[in-house]
């Protein structure tokens, strides 16, 4: 949207100026008061490049994300413990903060900026799907759109069923609870604190909400289609349809890095260093972990440990650290002249949730007025700096969401759930959304043409389970090039069978009376590889799937956890990396199959249970140490 500059040509009496420039000044205060975290306190970059290592470190993490921001804080609490965190990225800007700008920050310097092979099965429509992750302080965290969703109690059954020892749901459920400050006193009202706690670290609030009109007809239609309203999908059961919590409080993002590093800013025994990327895990001649080798400021440095190094990089960086340190596949480090250490599954069991849009027009009988819509967003503006409030505070309806099972009813499982988007006729917030998916010139032209029309909602259908899981693979032994991405999106051909599934129901809640009365119909893509078949076929429909795949943003799973006897497995379920000493990965991939829903708070909570394990396992070690010292 243009601004154009402003001529004033009123008189203006003295009094009336210093008042206008008393208000610039409270807005530039106010704005300067929403204070992103930070680490600079625990920041010794600049001392390690004139000084050196000014200490020996009991532990080392790598990466300050969902899962490493968790590690390092739990593990400062022993004052005692010396601790290093390295993150690749550096502190989050002030756009971080502000709930609304939640797509601004994909594809800018806080972003990997990663994108996967080209594949011809999904995402026939761009060159490589793309696939955001956090280069910054918290990590994915804090780029990413803040729902707190934790997943189904059947998928952590499933993994102690895998032979993951201590991660059924009723053991991860205290760790998701041990960092829940929860700010909305009625989920306690409806299920009580089974589910949910208040005191730990991690804020979780409801968003604001403009209006309950375009929130009301997606309920509605979902219920008179024969779905439930859930209040509470991280409660009792998860399936049907309502309006999760999200990493927010006072209308302001609350990531990993402002739940669990700001609080600890001022412990001497936790050191930081920001803009630094491992390359490597340093190993000793027995193979054990000694360290971590890593750029900054492009001098190369070596970082010893002389209790554990803990790998929580993602689910990208580290399988990529591990296997430019010769951890990984055999044939696949050979063929690139590395020398293997240990020859483990690592990069491969990639998993991640697809994400389908499909598109809805809303006719409004109102006329888009260009200079009444930048009245509005000054007002919002206005009412964010000064008190977080109003339509920046929020996500509009991407709070509300659907977990269902397309195929049985009663099923306590879902295999898809449907995420939401509306937009406004005529505001610039569309065309960032479709950008950020890199889809090609005939799309995007056809989709802003139709925004001309009138409101477009989203309803995106995210697959809960990937049949034939992807890989991660390094292109060289430049520990700096991009690792190659091959998703296997769309491999099987139940995943497009479902999806199809998922679109007739929302055809069908289309129809329905609520949505009807906003004159709602299908957004007609424009894609020439599909508009030659059949209209509405399930040809036509496999078509648009294929082209139209995109990424929900969650991928796991490339350091599998599971026991000795499974072939894939990197860690144990204590999240040692198998046969190597002193070495573990605390972090999105090493979850054995996807949890049902998105993928931060899961990732938080293996944070807050490898950190558990990792305390619990030193403390009694240096007990008995000191029992001996006594003798």
């Amino acid at each position: 949207m243009e601004i154009a500059p402003v001529s004033c040509n009123s008189t203006q009496m003295g009094a009336m100026s210093v008042l206008t420039r008393i208000l610039l000044h409270q807005l530039i205060l106010s704005q300067c008061n929403i204070h992103p975290p930070s680490m600079a306190k625990r920041d010794v970059g600049e001392t390690l490049l004139e000084q050196g290592f000014l200490d020996n470190y009991d532990f080392v993490v790598v990466g300050a994300g969902s899962a490493g921001s968790v590690v390092a804080s739990r593990l400062s609490e022993n004052p005692k413990w010396k601790v290093l965190l390295l993150e690749a990225g550096g502190d989050p800007p002030l756009e971080s903060e502000i709930p609304a700008m939640v797509f601004d920050l994909v594809g800018s310097e806080y972003d990997w900026k990663y994108r996967t092979e080209k594949s011809d099965k999904a995402g026939l429509a761009s060159e490589g799907i793309s696939w955001p992750r956090g280069k910054i302080l918290g990590g994915s965290s804090s780029i990413n759109v803040m729902l707190y969703v934790r997943g189904n109690r059947q998928d952590y059954d499933n993994w102690e069923a895998l032979g993951n020892t201590g991660w059924k749901y009723k053991d991860v459920l205290r760790y998701f609870k041990k960092s829940q400050d929860n700010g909305n006193s009625d989920l306690f009202e409806m299920s009580g604190s089974d589910y949910h706690a208040i005191g730990g670290p991690l804020k979780t609030g409801t968003f604001y909400s403009a209006t309950d009109t375009m929130r009301n007809v997606i309920l509605n239609g979902a219920q008179s289609v024969g779905f439930r309203k859930n209040d509470d999908v991280n409660g009792a059961d998860q399936m049907g349809w309502g309006a999760t919590l999200g990493t927010v409080a006072r209308g302001r993002r609350y990531s990993a890095a402002k739940a669990f590093l700001q609080p600890a800013e001022n412990r001497t025994n936790l050191h930081v260093i920001l803009n630094a990327q491992a390359t490597k895990i340093v190993l000793n001649d027995n193979g054990d972990a000694e360290g971590v080798e890593f750029l900054y400021k492009d001098k190369t440095f070596t970082v010893k440990s002389s209790k554990e190094t803990i790998l929580s990089a993602g689910s990208i960086n580290t399988p990529q650290i591990l296997m430019n340190s010769g951890i990984g596949p055999k044939k696949h480090l050979e063929s690139l002249g590395i020398e293997v250490k240990k020859d483990l599954s690592v990069g491969l069991n990639l998993q991640d949730h697809i994400f389908i849009p499909f598109y809805l027009k809303f006719h409004t009988s109102e006329r888009f007025d260009a200079e009444a819509a930048k009245r509005e967003i000054a007002d919002n503006i206005f009412l964010y700096i000064l008190h977080q409030i109003g339509p920046l505070s929020g996500i509009g309806v991407t709070d509300i969401m659907g977990f269902i099972n397309t195929q049985n009813d009663t099923s306590t499982l879902p295999d898809v759930q449907i995420l939401n988007a509306h937009f406004l006729r005529g505001l610039p917030s569309f065309s960032t959304f479709i950008t950020r998916f890199g889809y090609n010139e005939e799309i995007t032209n056809s989709l802003l043409e139709e925004y001309k029309r009138g409101d477009i909602l989203v309803h995106a259908i995210v697959l809960m389970r990937q049949k034939v899981p992807g890989k991660i693979e390094l292109r060289s032994k430049d520990p700096l090039e991009y690792p190659k991405i091959t998703a296997n999106y769309l491999e099987d051909q139940s995943e497009i069978e479902t999806v199809i599934r998922a679109i007739r129901i929302l055809q069908k809640m289309s129809q329905t009376k609520y949505y009807q009365k906003h004159e709602a119909q299908p957004v007609r893509v424009k894609l020439s590889a599909c508009d030659i078949l059949e209209e509405d076929s399930d040809a036509y429909w496999e078509c648009y799937v294929r082209h139209m795949t995109a990424s929900c943003f969650h991928p796991v799973g490339t350091a599998k956890m599971g026991p000795e006897s499974d072939t894939e497995a990197v860690v144990d379920h204590e999240l040692h990396v198998r046969g190597v000493k002193g070495l573990r990965v605390a972090d999105a991939s090493i979850m054995p199959v996807i949890p049902s829903g998105n993928t931060n708070a899961p990732t938080i909570m293996v944070g807050e249970k490898a950190a558990d394990m990792i305390a619990s396992h030193w403390q009694k070690i240096d007990k008995e140490a000191v029992k001996k010292d006594d003798l």
